[in-house]
Order: structure tokens, then C-alpha cells, then sequence
């Protein structure tokens, strides 16, 4: 048994499944439940920002899935070699891991910003105690929508990272 394949298969596997589940989850069901749900849906976000660490673990599972499966390509592939890194399976894994780190770049560099950008609107209408202006509205509209824009690019660069590693040993 190969101890260091197994954790790091253990924490490139866990955190990613975290990591796709959570952005795949708030994409399609709890950010649109968040909208429908109004006053409350501001509350619900104003907690989820605030009372939890999501964001913070958010970050952290795409930074050890991005890391371990890093340690993991280096060994699969013989340390980059050619002859590996042209074989079918190569390529595919290679397209997987291209596209997970675009994902955790794209995190980072984009939707985290878009994230938190939104929690600033949120917290203002929260701490007003009223429903929020019409400008805050725009404003939160706006935010809700480059959020979206966001975890949508970030989601399917997920989803191409899942297909080409669990395909790659199969082609």
C-alpha cells in the first residue's frame, strides 16, 4: 500500500467532493431559494456570510484539492513525463487538472471578490433593519448577478475537472 497515494487520494477526493458540492448546491438551490425567500433571503445570506466560515472553507477545499491533486499529477505522471503526458489517459487527466485549477483561480480571482462584494450590500441592508433601497436593490441585484455569472463559469470548469479525472484512467 502506497500511504502517501492514499491520503493524498483521501484529500484530493474529500475536499473536492466539499468543494464541487458546496458550489454546485448554492448555484442551483440555495442561492435561488436565498432570492425567493426576499427579507429573509438577505438574513439567510447576512448568516450564511457571517455566522459560518463559508467562505473561508470554500477557499480552503479548493486550495487542498487544487494542492493534493497537484502532489498526485507530479507522481501519476512520472514527474511530467512525455510518453505519459501524450498516452489518452494523460491528456484527459491533464484537461481535468487544467480546468481544476482554472476553477480555484477563477474562485480566488473572481467569484470570491463577487462574493463579498454582495455580503458588503447585504450587511448594509441588514444593519438598516428596513427593506433595502431602491438603489441598494440595484445594487444587490447587480452583485447577485456577477455572483451568478461567476459560480456558473466556476461550475462548469468543476464539472470538466470531475469528468477528465474520472474518466482518465478509462480512455
Amino acid at each position: 500500500m502506497d500511504l502517501y497515494m492514499v491520503i493524498l487520494r483521501i484529500l484530493h477526493i474529500g475536499a473536492g467532493i466539499l468543494w464541487v458540492g458546496f458550489a454546485v448546491f448554492m448555484l442551483y438551490f440555495g442561492s435561488p431559494a436565498a432570492r425567493s425567500m426576499q427579507d429573509r433571503g438577505l438574513r439567510y445570506t447576512h448568516a450564511l456570510l457571517n455566522v459560518t466560515p463559508f467562505g473561508n472553507v470554500m477557499s480552503a477545499m479548493a486550495l487542498v484539492t487544487v494542492i493534493a491533486g497537484f502532489l498526485l499529477y507530479i507522481r501519476v505522471s512520472g514527474t511530467f513525463n512525455a510518453t505519459w503526458l501524450g498516452s489518452p489517459g494523460g491528456i484527459v487527466l491533464t484537461i481535468g487538472a487544467v480546468a481544476g485549477v482554472l476553477a480555484a483561480g477563477h474562485g480566488f480571482a473572481s467569484t470570491r471578490r463577487a462574493l463579498y462584494d454582495q455580503k458588503a450590500i447585504v450587511d448594509a441592508v441588514v444593519a438598516q433593519n428596513s427593506p433595502p433601497t431602491p438603489e441598494q436593490g440595484a445594487q444587490l441585484q447587480a452583485a447577485g448577478q456577477r455572483m451568478g455569472r461567476n459560480s456558473q463559469i466556476g461550475v462548469i470548469l468543476m464539472i470538466i475537472a470531475v469528468l477528465g479525472m474520472s474518466m482518465a484512467r478509462y480512455v
